[in-house]
């Protein structure tokens, strides 16, 4: 007896071509959750939106799904080290700012620790300024 071989569907085709070539062409990506459950290698094609394993199965598939949310969660950790970044140079700026002040007052407390020891001399020369009084010195 010879067996009449029934044909496929038009659908049932494409998803046998779909799936022989994205086991052909199509690159691995993060295991959605039943090819990681099954221990199967999840690949996928750019326009496919289901992993080989699924298209031959005619289901739906979580492995974008979970890109995105990989994708997402990566983002906020990088806006959150972008902001660290940011505040870490705002930091550096005002450590610049506090030592410019400091530097800027242990002059003027030199300045005026000079001015109470030399200040006499200055006022008994009839001087108005240190400076003046520093020259007068350097003349002597």
């Amino acid at each position: 007896l010879s067996r009449v071989e029934k044909s496929f569907s038009k659908k049932t085709e494409q998803h046998n071509h779909l799936f022989l070539a994205i086991n052909q062409f199509g690159f691995e990506i993060i295991s959605c959750t039943a090819c990681a459950f099954q221990g199967l290698v999840c690949k996928i094609m750019d326009d496919a939106k289901r992993c080989s394993q699924y298209i031959r199965c005619t289901r739906s598939c979580n492995s974008f799904s979970r890109i995105i949310a990989e994708d997402k969660r990566l983002e906020s950790k990088e806006r959150e080290a972008e902001a660290e970044l940011e505040g870490a140079h705002f930091l550096d700026e005002a450590c610049t700012k506090i030592s410019e002040s400091a530097a800027c007052l242990a002059c003027l407390r030199t300045q005026r620790r000079s001015l109470a020891s030399r200040g006499a001399q200055m006022v008994n020369a009839g001087l108005e300024s240190l400076d003046e009084l520093d020259e007068r010195e350097r003349r002597e």
